[in-house]
Order: C-alpha cells, then sequence, then structure tokens
C-alpha cells in the first residue's frame, strides 16, 4: 500500500494548508478514477461515495478528506498524518 504523508494538521484552522495538500490528492484520484477503466456509477457503487463527487473530481474541483480518504483506499493509497520533530525531551 501506498502512503501519502501530510505533514499540517488536519483540522478547520488550516483550511488553505489543507487545499494546499489536496490538489495534488485530487490528481492522483483523478488519474486513479481514469486509469481503472471503470465507470463513475461502478467505483459509486463499490465505494459508496456520490456519483456526483466523482463528476467534481474528475472537473478538478474539491473533495472532503473524508472523501479523499475513502477513494485512496480503495485505489490502494493510505492517507496518514506525518508526524512533526521530536520535542527535546
Amino acid at each position: 500500500m501506498l502512503k501519502i504523508n501530510i505533514k499540517y494538521p488536519l483540522t478547520d484552522n488550516n483550511y488553505g494548508h489543507i487545499m494546499f495538500f489536496m490538489k495534488p490528492i485530487i490528481k492522483i484520484i483523478r488519474d486513479e478514477i481514469e486509469k481503472s477503466g471503470k465507470t463513475r456509477y461502478k467505483i459509486a457503487q463499490e465505494t459508496g461515495v456520490d456519483n456526483a463527487q466523482l463528476c467534481r473530481i474528475l472537473q478538478g474541483k474539491t473533495i472532503t478528506l473524508e472523501t479523499a480518504e475513502i477513494l485512496l483506499r480503495y485505489f490502494g493509497y493510505e492517507l496518514t498524518k506525518k508526524r512533526g520533530p521530536k520535542n527535546g525531551s
């Protein structure tokens, strides 16, 4: 399973950072959808992600982190939070 590390905490307080990291993630998902040869309808059935959300992804629009995690898992990726530097303890 390929891991994608996010180095910022994923909270509403840093929405800009999340969107910065979501762009390449959306591209990965879009590429995987296109490579899969499956229809949006089939992927929607298998993942529980709404077909309209899949359409938005293919258009390069934003999605929620939850949807990204579902689709990344579906295509064999794992989204993880990268640990920050250790404190001097």
